[in-house]
C-alpha cells in the first residue's frame, strides 16, 4: 500500500520548512501565552504571509503552540478568508508587480487554503523552561531599536504598500518627509521608552513623538482639522516650542 503523501503548499516557498508542515487544525493557542496580538498586529502578519508565504517555523509543546501563536492567528483568518497572495496596487487602481508568493503561482488570483504550517518540535522543554523561552523569546524581539536613518531610507527607496505591514500613514508621512532628520543614537536611561522618536528642530531643540496606531492616528486627525498634513503640523510644534525657548 502506498503511503500518503504530504501535501505540498505552495504557499510555504522553502522545501525543508514545506517537510516540516503540520495541519494548523491539529496546533492549540498558548492558553498562558502574556504576549498579546492586537488587530493591527495580526492584520501586518497577514500582509507578511500573504506577500511572501510562510517563511518561518512555529514551536510547538504538546501541541500547543509556544513560538507563533500571532501566525496561528493570521493562518486561521487566512483560511476562513481563502485568500489569495498579495498583489499591490498601481496609482491608477490597476495591480502592479506581483510579489513572491504570487509570482511562484501558477494562478495569482488562485485561493489558497493555509491549512499547514511549518512547526518545530520544543519537546524536549519542561514547563518552567517553556514559559521562560515564550517570555524571553518575546523580550529580547523587543529589545531591539531602529536605526531610523537607515529605516527612514528605506521606507522613501522601497516602492512597496507599508500600511500592508503594519505601518500607519501617517507615521509613514512622518518618516518619509524631505526635512525630517533622524537623530543620533544614544544609550538609553531607564526613562526612556524605546517607541519613543526624538526629533530635532531649529536651535537644537528636541520634540518627542511616540509613534504608535492610535496616536498617529488622532495626530492625523488634528493635522486635518487644522487643514494641515501631520508632517507639517509636527514641524509648527517644533518652531513654537523653539519661539518659546527664544522668549
Amino acid at each position: 500500500m502506498k503511503a500518503k503523501q504530504k501535501p505540498k503548499p505552495a504557499y510555504i516557498p522553502d522545501p525543508w520548512l514545506r517537510s516540516h508542515a503540520v495541519p494548523v487544525a491539529d496546533l492549540q493557542l498558548d492558553p498562558e501565552n502574556e504576549r498579546k496580538h492586537d488587530r493591527a498586529n495580526i492584520d501586518s502578519i497577514k500582509g507578511l504571509m500573504r506577500m511572501f508565504g510562510i517563511m518561518e517555523p512555529v514551536g510547538v509543546r504538546n501541541g500547543v503552540v509556544i513560538r507563533g501563536n500571532g501566525t496561528i492567528m493570521a493562518l486561521r483568518e487566512l483560511a476562513a478568508e481563502q485568500a489569495t497572495a498579495l498583489r499591490h496596487e498601481a496609482d491608477e487602481g490597476q495591480l502592479g508587480e506581483p510579489g513572491p508568493l504570487a509570482a511562484m503561482l501558477p494562478d495569482p488570483d488562485m485561493q489558497l487554503d493555509w491549512a499547514m504550517v511549518p512547526a518545530i518540535a520544543y519537546e524536549h522543554l519542561g514547563p518552567k523552561d517553556a514559559a521562560v523561552w515564550r517570555v524571553s523569546h518575546n523580550r529580547a524581539a523587543e529589545l531591539g531599536k531602529w536605526d531610523w536613518g537607515a529605516l527612514q531610507k528605506t521606507l522613501r527607496e522601497t516602492d512597496v504598500g507599508w500600511t500592508e505591514f503594519g505601518w500607519e500613514p501617517a507615521e509613514l508621512e512622518l518618516l518619509c518627509q524631505a526635512s525630517w532628520e533622524p537623530p543620533e543614537q544614544s544609550e538609553p536611561t531607564p526613562e526612556d521608552k524605546p517607541t519613543e522618536v526624538h526629533t530635532a528642530g531649529d536651535g537644537g531643540h528636541v520634540l518627542i513623538l511616540k509613534l504608535e496606531g492610535k496616536l498617529a492616528a488622532s495626530m492625523k486627525a488634528l493635522a486635518e482639522a487644522s487643514n494641515l498634513s501631520p508632517a507639517d503640523l509636527l514641524a509648527s510644534w517644533i518652531g513654537q516650542e523653539t519661539e518659546g525657548d527664544a522668549t
